[in-house]
């Protein structure tokens, strides 16, 4: 294998390095007709002292070297030491040594490690044009290089990179620049300052942070002279990317900085000013068989010293893949061709690390140069503490987590594990194992992704027990696989175009659902498996027409609350067939996932479902197990992805529902940066928004999830520092390359600049409404904390206690900024109006939602003051708070009416349920007044919560827990006092018809079904015998009630419960946990035993 590097820098000679030692034929082409040095000082961190031994170099660097005894951070002004790392402690931490050279002598120690290696150097070779397909290099002059792999190892202003995006794409400035120089340590010792000497003997990487500036300083040549870098904001004319520097405007620069460095700084006798520029990340770095390395694919700031250590990282990756690849087709006769693959196992393995490389750089620029004030303050703070509270990374050059993630790495291993993984992959393939792959059935038969199993011997993914793994594998090949004949490759032939006469369209009997034969088609392997049909069929196509609804289903209901998605992007990868960009599975799958909440029952009746819930359940199965298999590599899209995923929720039993997705999908979300503001300087303003909107809907949904679950937020001030979405994140529709195509997929809607933005400005305002409610959410606890200690300030131990909402002052404040919220609303977000259009649906449902979350959040608040002022017995304050609630669930319970009025409320996501609920119990508890006005206002109330329920139960399972739970309460006798014929409250009709509800009036609460179980109790009014099956009922919905919000910390149940009947039912409720660990709040306490009196006596 011949390998043809393009250009002689430090990455490029590592790789020719690499690849020698793989016994790969290499050529390196460098422009430059000689040899000359270019730089000052570089560092040389334990990663990539990792690599440099590994490559056989580190001796010789360590010659011409310094390995520092400490790496510090001071502050700018007088420089104390803010934190610091020891020699001992790198080597212990990380593994390695940290060095600093000469950039010309770590240079001239590569090119001759390369060349004794046998690498062909070629210098005053300039690249012409690269030719993709014929795999070779054109110079300048007529000369062809050809080769096996072609590498672009040119740098930031790379011309490989034009060559494989085919355009121009020049760095972008940074907006700021830096003065290099060198100084003689014998013009610092003529100073004879005993501070400044004391510096130079300490051998210490060194950086002083300061307002918008900071400055490093290292020795070189073993301490004969010093590298001093100072950092400052950009003034260098737009396009000069280096020019001589002025030395009184250096000085002045750095004036009020440390004495010793400044005294350091009179001693420059000149100095270059260099413009610090910067690219955005590539989508892609590769193309045939050629690919990029090092700054040429992913530059970063030189903020942390891992600039060049991560091109010094590409190479060494690079060179073992090459190699092992090589092997393999030595003695494989099927893996020749496979360079375009292994190239890209080589931009999949290196992607997300320089990423997290990126992201760090950045956060450092801002750590570093934050002005003096509190957040400077609060920095100093951290670093020199124990740094034993996360940080996430934003504060990165000293995070330890962010450190030993980037210093104590090993490329090499990380690399051989790649390749393995792949390797397997192939061998899975060509043994006849399972592919799960996603294809456009068109001329060119493109595959957008390919998803292979991996082979048993694989590490098991996201610690899956062994049996649970097993068992996973063979789910996956039952009904999410296609089959490839042994000994065949897997191409679009082997996946042949399922013939009408087998499509699901004749299975269900309907022809409209079939495309003509010249509309494209997307096929999806087994994407939409209807339950019980045989797996013979390996290969089921999604029509246009199904795909389309589902998209417009997603587009429609849920991307405006959660606009996680680029729709201008996704919409040209659909209508261009994948011929631009391409689709992660994963995220496909998602996105059908949550589209089929909300698609017309008519498309997954004719996919031979029978409910909706069983279809949704069907689909997020598809998303699980993808993701459970762990092939999605971008953090990116796992975070979308796993946003999608927290719709899901089963019951509270369930151990993986929204809670575990949600913070899954945070975990991914810091590890990949977007707690961080996003640099235009490294992504575009389309990317930066995408990134900022993801941020938010990740912080959107922790909130509504903890308002719902009554949990404590997982995301705390202080966590992030991005700043709130605006109306520019929500673009204006471009049309995509393939023209103007799903035009009924997509909503129309979508290309309407006004309701797309007003859409953005709804989003932008929920955002708003979360931030309000966190400090009240801070103050959630566990279900097992006494509510006397919520109540007591001194028993908060969180980070964020001073800004909880745990009195009735501080709740009287939050609910007084919430009504100023609403007041503030602009009017596009107060609109009522409802116009029998999708557009003003749409609108309608987006505005109800969003004010569903705002009177829930009222009715909580009231529900917190009712509690701490019945704790201390203020009674005129726990009157004025009920009759709060009580307003609130009024208000809820309307929005309800209208909502179901219009047809919308199948629309409604599962976060309105918690609200709805808690409307509904006040609604029964108040519908038992005396008064008629009253009780007839909350009899309507009740319906209209218990109608929102009834709809949304064809949806979402929690919608049957909430029906379930408040009709067993409400069919009940209320208390001894009433006759039998008032036990069951009327409004309940509306389930009456429902008799395979296990808690439906037809079955559960039969009085014939509570006399022959056991023991028992006499209900006085009735004389019904209340069984134990019936106590076991009642605490069997105790953790549907638990997971809707309705229990609070106070009194046990036992305690309400009779001696005797406790007795008999001690060992169903244990079995449970229920009795020694759970309590009631008020009023679900005061509606279950009103509803469940129980007599004293047997």
């Amino acid at each position: 294998m011949k390998v043809v590097i393009i250009g002689a820098g430090i990455g490029g000679l590592a790789l020719a390095i690499a690849c020698r030692r793989e016994n790969l034929d290499v050529v390196v082409l460098e422009r430059a007709p000689a040899l000359e040095p270019i730089g000052a000082g570089i560092q040389i961190p334990p990663n990539a002292a990792r690599v440099a031994r590994q490559l056989g170099v580190l001796s010789a660097l360590k010659e011409n070297g310094v390995i520092v005894d400490s790496i510090e951070y001071v502050r700018y002004s007088n420089g104390k030491l803010l934190f610091g790392m020891d020699q001992k402690l790198i080597i212990d931490s990380f593994g390695d040594n940290w060095l600093v050279i000469a950039r010309p002598d770590y240079h001239q120690v590569l090119w001759d490690a390369a060349k004794d290696a046998g690498a062909e150097l070629r210098l005053d070779s300039e690249m012409e044009k690269i030719d993709f397909q014929g795999s070779c290099v054109h110079l300048v002059g007529g000369e062809k290089v050809n080769g096996d792999v072609i590498v672009g190892a040119d740098g930031l202003w790379s011309r490989a990179r034009d060559q494989l995006l085919e355009k121009d794409s020049p760095p972008a400035e940074t907006g700021d620049l830096a003065y290099r120089c060198t100084i003689p340590a014998e013009d610092l010792q003529a100073l004879n300052d005993e501070a400044l000497n004391e510096l130079m003997e300490k051998k210490s990487a060194t950086c002083w942070m300061g307002p918008d500036r900071h400055c490093v300083l290292y020795p070189l040549k073993g301490g004969k002279a010093f590298n001093l870098v100072l950092l400052r904001p950009d003034n260098l004319p737009k396009d000069v990317r280096r020019a001589p520097g002025d030395l009184s405007e250096m000085r002045r620069s750095f004036e009020g900085f440390d004495p010793r460095l400044t005294k350091m700084i009179s001693r420059v006798k000149s100095v270059l000013k260099w413009k610090l520029c910067h690219h955005e990340e590539l989508e892609s770095w590769t193309r045939e068989s050629v690919v990029l390395l090092g700054d040429a694919c992913h530059p970063t700031l030189p903020y942390q010293a891992q600039g060049a250590a991560m091109a010094v990282e590409d190479g060494a990756v690079l060179g073992k893949l090459l190699g092992l690849l090589n092997q393999s087709q030595s003695h494989m006769a099927e893996f020749k061709n496979r360079v375009p693959e292994i190239l890209k196992v080589y931009e999949t393995s290196r992607k997300t690390r320089t990423s997290a490389n990126v992201q760090g750089a950045v956060s450092n620029r801002r750590s570093y140069h934050l002005p003096d004030g509190p957040e400077q303050e609060a920095r100093d703070n951290w670093v020199s503490s124990s740094r034993s509270t996360p940080s996430p990374y934003v504060y990165a050059f000293a995070d330890p987590k962010y450190l030993q993630t980037m210093l104590a790495f090993d490329c090499v291993a990380d690399s051989i594990h790649a390749f393995k993984t792949w390797e397997n992959k192939q061998r899975d393939l060509l043994a006849g194992k399972f592919t799960l792959s996603i294809i456009l059935d068109t001329s060119e038969g493109l595959k957008m992704t390919d998803f292979m199993l991996k082979s048993p011997n694989c590490s098991i993914p996201r610690g899956l027990a062994f049996k649970s793994y097993k068992k996973r594998r063979r789910a996956l090949r039952a009904c999410l696989t296609e089959t490839i004949e042994p000994n065949k490759g897997f191409s679009n032939d082997d996946a042949s175009t399922v013939s009408e006469s087998e499509s699901r369209a004749e299975h269900v009997g309907d022809d409209s659902f079939v495309c003509s034969s010249n509309q494209h088609q997307m096929r999806v392997s087994s994407v939409l498996l209807s339950p019980g049909e045989s797996c013979a069929q390996d290969v089921i196509s999604i029509y246009t027409k199904l795909r389309n609804a589902l998209l417009r289903s997603f587009f429609t209901h849920i991307h405006p609350f959660m606009p996680i998605i680029d729709m201008d992007e996704f919409l040209e990868a659909i209508s261009s067939d994948g011929r631009y960009l391409q689709i992660s599975l994963l995220l496909f799958q998602a996105i059908m996932f949550a589209g089929a909440a909300c698609i017309p029952m008519c498309y997954l009746q004719r996919l031979g479902f029978d409910s909706r819930k069983e279809a949704r359940e069907e689909f997020f199965n598809r998303v699980r197990l993808l993701y459970d298999f762990d092939y999605e590599s971008d953090r990116l899209v796992l975070v979308q992805s796993l946003l999608l995923m927290t719709l899901w929720y089963k019951s509270p039993k369930e151990h993986r529902n929204t809670w575990h997705w949600i913070d899954v999908a945070l975990s991914q979300a810091f590890a990949t940066g977007l707690h961080i503001e996003p640099e235009k300087t490294i992504f575009s303003s389309q990317r930066c928004s995408l990134r900022r909107k993801i941020w938010w809907s990740c912080y959107a949904t922790d909130k509504l999830i903890s308002l719902t679950l009554k949990r404590p937020p997982k995301i705390r001030t202080g966590d992030f520092l991005v700043s709130m979405p605006e109306a520019s994140d929500f673009q204006t529709y471009t049309e995509p390359k393939g023209g103007y195509l799903l035009l009924q997929a997509m909503c129309p809607y979508l290309s309407d600049d006004g309701l797309r933005s007003t859409l953005g400005r709804l989003f932008i305002d929920h955002v708003g409404l979360c931030r309000l409610m966190d400090p009240f959410l801070q103050s959630y606890r566990s279900p097992r904390v006494d509510e006397d200690k919520i109540l007591s300030c001194e028993s908060q131990t969180t980070e964020s206690s001073n800004c909880q909402i745990n009195s009735i002052e501080k709740l009287s404040v939050l609910r007084k900024r919430l009504t100023e919220w609403k007041a503030s609303l602009p009017q596009v977000c107060q609109y009522k109006d409802y116009a029998s259009t999708e557009f003003a649906s749409t609108m309608y449902l987006h505005y109800t939602i969003l004010h569903f979350t705002f009177h829930t959040l009222m009715l909580y608040t009231h529900r917190s003051t009712l509690i701490v002022a019945e704790h201390d017995q203020d009674y005129a304050e726990a009157q004025e708070a009920k009759k709060g609630m009580l307003d609130a669930a009024r208000q809820i319970s309307n929005l309800g009416g209208e909502v179901v009025e219009k047809g919308l409320s199948r629309f409604l996501p599962t976060s309105i349920l918690a609200g709805v609920v808690h409307a509904a119990v006040i609604n029964l508890q108040n519908a038992r007044e005396q008064e008629e006005f009253r009780r007839l206002d909350s009899e309507e109330g009740l319906m209209q919560c218990l109608e929102v329920i009834r709809i949304m139960e064809e949806m979402h399972e929690p919608a049957t827990l909430a029906k379930d739970a408040i009709v067993w309460a409400a069919s009940r006798p209320v208390n001894h006092r009433e006759q039998s014929d008032m036990g069951i409250h009327p409004a309940l009709d509306i389930f009456a018809d429902d008799p395979g509800n296990p808690y439906s009036l037809h079955e559960s609460f039969s009085p014939d079904d509570h006399t022959g179980d056991g023991p028992g109790t006499t209900l006085p009014a009735t004389g019904t015998s209340l069984g134990s099956a019936d106590l076991k009922l009642m605490i069997e919905m105790y953790p549907v009630m638990m997971a809707w919000g309705c229990v609070a910390d106070e009194e046990p149940i036992k305690a309400a419960l009779d001696a005797e009947v406790y007795e008999h039912s001690t060992s169903s409720m244990e079995g449970l946990g229920i009795f020694n660990e759970c309590n009631l709040s008020t009023e679900f306490r005061s509606m279950f035993f009103d509803t469940c009196s129980v007599n004293n006596s047997t």
